[in-house]
């Protein structure tokens, strides 16, 4: 069952209940264009952290109920952490851009 807006801003009402301090949550993805009204629901949640930020997020959700979702955490900046290989043009050595 996909999470409308509203449960998103519900779940995230939960955790912020929960925390010790204020963080940092970037929506990303799915989550970030259902938090904006762009898309009617997400599949699953995808969150990004500043790193000193995310073990306390855990802690937080912890203490919820299982939510049954998947929840993405990134770290510091990596988002879908995937790597893509370089293109070789003809001889030239390999390069990213």
């Amino acid at each position: 069952m996909p999470l409308s807006r509203k449960a998103l801003l519900a779940l995230l009402d939960a955790i912020d209940n929960q925390l010790g301090r204020r963080i940092t949550i970037v929506a990303v993805g799915g989550t970030a264009l259902t938090l904006l009204g762009a898309k009617e629901s997400s599949i699953d949640i995808d969150f990004a952290f500043p790193d000193n930020e995310l073990h306390e997020f855990d802690k937080a959700l912890g203490k919820l109920p299982k939510i049954g979702f998947r929840i993405d955490c990134f770290r510091d900046g990596t988002i879908f952490d995937v790597t893509l290989r370089a293109f070789k043009l003809q001889d030239e050595p390999s390069r990213l851009c």
